[in-house]
């Protein structure tokens, strides 16, 4: 017999060793499993050729010669299972997830799930994903069976104009109308530049994304070794919107083009398609690997939702878990809301978001509006299209957003162009990553490294406040405040 959920949390759960961090460690959370539905209902944003199943925590299920052993070796299972050919879903090995979860709870004190518990059906042609699905939910020693998520685009793009003619010209100085890094309607990054270590330094800050031009002349150090840390074999699709990204995040500080708002971070990217499909979650474990606490992860996706429309990616039960992992060990996770206009406190959501689970930890971004300076919407105020709830964390400019990739504002070679207009909550979560990276280097400057709550909570109670209604998209981060509140809080602990 494989024991429940409690025990295992119970058998599982450790203190928390001593940190970097001087601040008391949170309790620590009990694992909490997945609840299944009574029948399962396929939406629009649902696989009908493929399932994921996580086995029940402690049920000794593993993948031997192709085949289930254990548990999932009974005649119920194999039933299930015989209409599909089985994977494991994340890419590392049985020792390598081990460690991270190891050390994720060590830090942390957070029972961990098993991320080994997690496998892909692929089906058969002419199979019913439903009835496979109940019949393995159906099942006591799975925790949880549904479909596959497809592939959803990215949170936002850059406007669909026309990109201006190329030319030979030396590009402009762009800098100047960044003004999502000044004060005033935006997050005050100049500040935070003459701060030590505020320009990220001291950070790396980590990309999940579809692609990128990681030759474009104002991103350098994308093409610097171990800039590129692959899930499997990558499957590159809409580059400009994470040259957009890393524009905003990291662009080189020179005389042209634009800045990027910690521009003496490390960057680096991970891939969330391969050859063999769309994994989100095997991306975050495999950016987690490469990155220390106080790193700065960004997940540039999102995800249909119970409602059908687009919400953040920890609704998936194995990204929720990865994203556990990874904040567990340290790493401060930014996550796109998504541009659905989903509310978060639905019911059908869970209560909390997601599935009634545990916080993750992660930071989710909503979309506000970017002020009249840039002859947009009014400040600070919920876009229409941006999902809302208590579940989100800070605002950032969803629209109106200068950085490089698309061409409206200079056309020409994918390595030359800029935009004035990208925008969603991709546009709005680098803006938070930048925030949010800065303070943890600034904080490493100092000698302290943040857990990712407390990036969270410094961010959200130093925030300038939402306008207006239509559901909680939380407060804009202004960098000025926050490191003010933590320079309070290192000079008490006498830093």
């Amino acid at each position: 017999m494989f024991a429940p959920p409690t025990v295992v949390a119970l058998l599982l759960g450790l203190a928390a060793t001593p940190g970097t961090a001087a601040a008391a460690t949170p309790a620590p959370q009990p694992y909490v499993a997945n609840p299944k539905p009574a029948h399962t209902v396929l939406g629009p944003g649902d696989s009908r050729t493929a399932v994921r199943v996580k086995f029940a925590e402690g049920a000794p299920v593993r993948l031997r010669d192709g085949r289930l052993t254990g548990p999932a070796d009974a005649p119920a299972v194999r039933a299930a299972l015989a209409a599909g050919t089985v994977s494991r879903l994340f890419p590392q090995s049985e020792q390598e997830l081990a460690d991270l979860t190891a050390a994720a709870r060590r830090r942390s004190g957070r029972v961990q799930a098993d991320l080994d518990q997690y496998y892909r059906v692929a089906l058969r042609p002419g199979t019913d994903p439903a009835a496979v699905l109940d019949a393995l939910n159906a099942l006591p020693v799975v925790e949880i069976a549904y479909p596959e998520p497809l592939p959803a685009p990215p949170p936002g793009a850059a406007a669909a104009r026309p990109a201006r003619p190329g030319t030979t010209a030396a590009t402009p100085n762009f800098a100047d109308r960044q003004r999502y890094a000044l004060p005033g309607d935006g997050i005050d990054a100049a500040f935070a530049r003459t701060v030590p270590g505020g320009t990220g330094r001291h950070v790396r800050v980590h990309d999940i994304e579809y692609g990128w031009h990681v030759n474009h002349e104002d991103l350098t150090k994308l093409t610097a070794p171990g800039a590129m840390v692959p899930q499997g074999r990558p499957s590159s699709s809409f580059e400009s919107h994470g040259t957009a990204v890393m524009g905003e995040l990291i662009a080189n500080d020179n005389a042209f083009g634009v800045t990027g708002l910690v521009p003496d971070a490390t960057p680096q990217l991970t891939n969330v398609g391969t050859t063999t499909g769309h994994n989100v979650a095997g991306a975050i474990t495999t950016a987690a690997r490469a990155l220390r606490p106080g790193d700065v992860m960004l997940l540039e996706q999102q995800m249909n939702t119970c409602g059908g429309g687009y919400g953040p990616v920890e609704w998936e039960p194995a990204t929720y878990d990865a994203i556990v992992a990874a904040t567990s060990a340290g790493i401060a996770v930014v996550q796109a809301a998504g541009n659905g206009n989903q509310n978060l406190d639905a019911p059908c959501n869970g209560n909390p978001f997601p599935r009634g689970k545990p916080d993750s930890g992660a930071i989710i971004v909503g979309a506000g509006g970017a002020g009249a300076g840039q002859k947009c919407s009014p400040p600070r105020q919920k876009l229409g299209f941006s999902t809302y709830g208590r579940r989100i964390d800070v605002q950032a400019w969803g629209e109106c957003v200068v950085t490089t990739g698309s061409g409206d504002l200079q056309g020409g070679a994918d390595t030359v162009k800029y935009t004035a207009r990208f925008s969603g909550t991709s546009s709005a979560s680098p803006i938070v990553t930048g925030a949010a990276a800065a303070l943890s280097s600034i904080a490493r400057e100092r000698g302290r490294t943040l857990r990712p709550t407390e990036i969270r909570d410094i961010l959200r109670g130093t925030g300038q406040a939402q306008v207006g209604t239509g559901g909680q998209i939380g407060p804009l981060p202004d960098l000025r405040a926050a490191i003010a509140r933590l320079q309070a809080i290192l000079a008490a602990e006498g830093r």
